[in-house]
């Protein structure tokens, strides 16, 4: 089995402004208005992670907008549930609004950086049926994702995801013009067991989350 690994990593040269003064608009912002990123178009099933592990670290919730199917369910793994999570699921407008929030430089608990890995095979995706009569008719597809994190933030917190596995869902729509489009419409995290947890070397960490879900809970 091939597996592909796309890395996309925000050195803290970056963000040195972003703690010394906060400004109006995070620093990564302002580089991607500069050079914008070379999204796909959505128009093969691929191309849905492939603008996820782009877009995440660079707070573009433009794309992210697109990348989403409006009926996104995000699940929040069992261990994270099991360990007192107030969240059991989020929505597409919580999602954007977190991706908004890590981007603020005005948080006390602002993001300064991003590496995340998502790693998957080349084999299909695996058609399913959804059990809800709304998309009766409809085929989903679903694929095994292995994500890796770092989120470092301000004043000194780093939060860790290490080979933590989700099951992505997509489903096919169209965008505004009617072209065909796939975006995601279920994401399951951690369907493993999640616990984990070898610091990073180089790291020193005042907290840290085994999952995706448990980042997204503290900016919520």
């Amino acid at each position: 089995m091939i597996r592909y690994s796309i890395a996309i990593i925000l050195g803290s040269v970056l963000f040195t402004s972003l703690v010394v003064s906060c400004g109006d608009e995070n620093p990564v912002i302002q580089e991607m208005r500069k050079a914008p990123p070379s999204y796909k178009s959505l128009a093969e099933k691929d191309d849905v992670l492939f603008n996820l592990q782009l877009l995440y670290p660079l707070f573009d919730w433009v794309e992210y907008n697109r990348v989403l199917d409006d009926d996104l369910i995000f699940f929040f793994s069992e261990d994270d549930i099991a360990n007192g999570s107030p969240f059991t699921e989020f929505e597409k407008s919580d999602e954007i609004r977190i991706l908004r929030h890590m981007a603020d430089p005005s948080r006390h608990d602002a993001v300064l950086s991003i590496e995340l890995t998502l790693s998957y095979s080349e084999e299909e995706w695996t058609p399913i049926t959804p059990e809800d009569q709304k998309y009766a008719g409809e085929t989903w597809y679903q694929k095994t994702v292995v994500y890796n994190m770092i989120v470092q933030a301000v004043p000194d917190m780093t939060f860790v995801c290490t080979d933590v596995n989700a099951r992505v869902t997509i489903r096919e729509g169209e965008d505004y013009s009617g072209k065909k489009m796939w975006r995601i419409i279920r994401w399951r995290d951690g369907i493993t067991d999640g616990l984990l947890r070898t610091p990073v070397e180089g790291h020193a960490f005042s907290k840290r989350s085994s999952t995706w879900g448990g980042i997204k809970a503290v900016y919520r």
